[in-house]
């Protein structure tokens, strides 16, 4: 078996940027997160550990929901976690990932 990376965002989280209007909750992200877990959010710099749900895992893209609307200008970064992907070749009569 031959794993190949096909592409990868090592040192380089994928992220969204996103300065809120008054009272928005919804806020888009574009990479794909399998879990809540691979989401991260800071409002003005500040990371946030409660106060939001995801949706959206599994594919890619979705939204982060704050619980409370945001101010006008708040900076908004979604941050998602470093991934590689592998191209998986089958040598032989077995597929073994190592």
């Amino acid at each position: 078996l031959v794993a190949t990376p096909v592409s990868s965002t090592a040192g380089s989280p994928p992220s969204d940027s996103i300065t809120a209007t008054a009272g928005q909750t919804v806020f888009p992200y574009t990479f794909l997160a399998n879990a809540a877990s691979d989401i991260k959010v800071t409002k003005n710099g500040t990371l946030l550990t409660s106060g939001y749900n995801v949706d959206g895992l599994g594919t890619t893209g979705g939204n982060v929901t704050l619980d409370a609307g945001a101010t006008a200008g708040d900076a908004i970064v979604i941050t998602g976690s470093t991934y590689f992907w592998f191209a998986l070749e089958k040598v032989g009569g077995n597929f073994v990932f190592e």
